[in-house]
């Protein structure tokens, strides 16, 4: 039980990160906090998040920001299949080199979001800042695992 109010309050947060408005000149330096706070449970967690659960905060995100249904939903579940597939190799690095391999789904999240917003019509220029999210978000990572580690810490929950 202690699992699912963390799971539940944690994406709640990182929900919340993601719809705070922030200036336009800072917004390509936005990190993907819920792609951070899924990245955490399916690297932590053994059995308990899965596709599946990912998938779900996905589409939560795509509703939330009131993206196109799917797009959100597409990244994180492959994330979530790439991260499970390798948990054995991920789990023998330190926190700063799992934040250089995070690296590349924050990388895959914006291409897919530029290939299916251009595959459904809405067309956005490419410009480079949109990299910035990528330096935040790997500037943050350790941050994020540390206040998560922690609360899993006090709320004893434990990797099943």
């Amino acid at each position: 039980m202690r699992y699912y109010v963390a799971l539940i309050i944690s994406i709640l947060f990182g929900l919340t990160l993601e719809l705070v408005s922030i200036s336009n000149y800072l917004e390509p330096f936005r990190p993907h906090f819920l792609l951070m706070i899924v990245l955490f449970w399916l690297y932590s967690t053994k059995t308990q998040f899965s596709v599946g659960s990912a998938w779900l905060v996905g589409l939560l995100m795509d509703v939330a920001l009131l993206y196109p249904l799917g797009i959100n939903a597409l990244t994180f579940a492959i994330t979530a299949y790439i991260t499970k597939r390798n948990q054995k190799w991920l789990s023998k690095l330190s926190i700063t080199e799992i934040s250089a391999a995070f690296a590349g789904f924050y990388i895959l999240q914006i291409f897919l979001s530029l290939i299916l917003n251009n595959m459904i019509g809405y067309t956005t220029g490419f410009n480079f800042w949109v990299f910035g999210s990528v330096v935040s978000s790997i500037l943050l990572w350790p941050l994020v695992y540390t206040l998560l580690y922690e609360l899993c810490y006090i709320l004893k929950i434990t990797s099943k």
